[in-house]
């Protein structure tokens, strides 16, 4: 299971790069590309984290209340949430260590 692989917590696989430098030149400049990427990271990646967490259709009032201001922002909440993705992604890495 993905799960009993996250036990150790960190990338321990040293010799292999997943993104190289020719996807992110295809990224840069190729929209289908982007698209893949993106896509393939939310339902491969991770979907099968198999986090703890019960389903749910609904957002939660936080979310709502960062849909709201992103939509309200126009194209710069768009480029803001963007921007901040730097903080989002180490919360999930830091979230997963929790669990395993």
């Amino acid at each position: 299971m993905i799960s009993t692989v996250l036990r150790d917590r960190k990338d321990l696989i040293k010799t292999t790069r997943l993104l190289k430098k020719s996807m992110k030149m295809l990224f840069m400049t190729n929209c289908s590309v982007r698209d893949q990427l993106l896509s393939f990271y939310v339902k491969n990646v991770f979907s099968r984290l198999e986090l703890p967490c019960a389903p749910s259709t609904r957002l939660t009032s936080a979310v709502k209340k960062l849909r709201r201001m992103v939509f309200k922002l126009g194209d710069k909440g768009i480029y803001k949430a963007i921007h901040e993705l730097d903080i989002l992604l180490p919360w999930i890495q830091a979230y997963i260590q929790t669990i395993v």
